[in-house]
């Protein structure tokens, strides 16, 4: 049985038809989660991992740029650096994935596509990847955080931030997924409303901010690694996972990235960074 999320027929080609993109939209405000299959190129999934890969291989930037999330040291997040396949526009700046950011972070009905380059109102808050060791246990369940006020109306506001997850594994019932209460961004978690979607290479998944979830368990002896894009309004910072010390020597850093990469960046999707310099 397929889960109620799925929306399998919603992208054909490069973009969506204004129908789906509508179902769409309403879809991920009323549960807070949306699956999209065959966004990227398993070609780019698999370079991806592969740099992942060597990231986590060396010592000196585990030690700077990665810090773990769960006691048994087991799930890794490590702050990816732009450059080389990180710095790949196809990645953060994919095509079907504004035109559903465009609408969602849209003010007064009008989308982000079509105010002045000043006025944009999405950014890229961070830029990371969560690495899943093989025998890493199931996550408690959480929200990434809070949300605006810490009180009910919360519950009745529009999403302010999201996150794009790239699987660069095949997602299975053995090395895991990412368990979700659907939802939950909006109301109570209702115990039986857990979904657990097992998206392949290529597939990616929007996420309200607020949604409760939780990492599986990898019961694999492969690393599942997942790329996590931050989206925000730009008045807005994660400053629950980022920006705070998480070793006597490191503070946790959304992305790296400096001048050089900054002017590499597609002159047209430079806004999404105008912050992080």
């Amino acid at each position: 049985m397929k889960n109620p999320f799925v929306s399998e027929t919603l992208n054909e080609g490069n973009s969506l038809k204004a129908e789906k993109l509508k179902d769409a939209i309403q879809l991920f405000r009323k549960e807070g989660f949306l699956w999209l299959n065959n966004v990227f190129s398993e070609n780019l999934v698999d370079e991806l991992n592969k740099e992942i890969k060597k990231l986590i291989s060396n010592t000196t930037n585990l030690e700077k740029d990665s810090w773990p999330t769960q006691k048994d040291n087991l799930r890794v997040q490590l702050t990816l650096p732009m450059e080389g396949i990180f710095l790949d526009s196809d990645i953060f700046g994919s095509s079907i994935i504004f035109q559903l950011l465009n609408q969602i972070f849209a003010i007064n009905g009008i989308p982000n596509n079509e105010v002045k380059e000043a006025y944009k109102k999405i950014v890229v808050d961070s830029y990371t990847g969560i690495i899943s060791l093989p025998n890493c246990e199931d996550q408690h369940i959480h929200s990434d955080g809070s949300g605006l006020f810490g009180s009910p109306i919360d519950k009745l506001l529009p999403t302010h931030a999201l996150i794009l997850g790239i699987p660069l594994v095949d997602l299975n019932e053995i090395n895991g997924t990412t368990e979700i209460w659907l939802g939950s961004h909006m109301k109570e978690i209702n115990s039986e409303n857990s979904h657990k979607p097992y998206l392949k290479k290529g597939d990616c998944y929007l996420m309200d901010y607020r949604l409760f979830h939780r990492g599986m368990a990898n019961n694999s002896k492969q690393k599942r690694a997942i790329v996590f894009i931050r989206y925000a309004f730009p008045w807005w910072r994660d400053v629950a996972n980022f920006r705070r010390k998480v070793s006597t020597k490191n503070i946790s850093r959304p992305m790296k990235i400096n001048n050089k990469a900054y002017l590499r960046i597609p002159k047209e999707l430079r806004y999404l960074f105008r912050y992080a310099i």
